[in-house]
């Protein structure tokens, strides 16, 4: 589990749960644990779930932009890495 942060002012954006090894270069919708309004987008209509962008909410900096994972069929942010920063989550309440 990662907790991603925003790069330029330090604010924490969501709970992400990683799958492998490597760079984050996507967020899949169905792997956001929180906060409760970025997980709830993965049950929403694709329309509205292509156009809202993952922002800070405190600068309103664009962390990703949403995007279809061809190989999968799967919704996703793709990330901006000099905008975010992540860091491994040890207590998971």
């Amino acid at each position: 589990m990662l907790a991603i942060t925003c790069a330029k002012c330090g604010v924490y954006v969501m709970s992400y749960q990683k799958d492998g090894p490597g760079p984050l270069l996507r967020c899949y919708l169905d792997c956001i644990h929180h906060p409760a309004e970025l997980e709830s987008r993965q049950y929403s209509d694709r329309a509205t779930q292509m156009s809202h962008k993952l922002s800070c909410g405190n600068c309103n900096a664009v962390l990703g932009s949403p995007i279809i994972y061809a190989k999968e069929d799967r919704l996703a942010y793709h990330m901006r890495p000099a905008y975010f920063r992540r860091k491994k989550m040890k207590d998971i309440v």
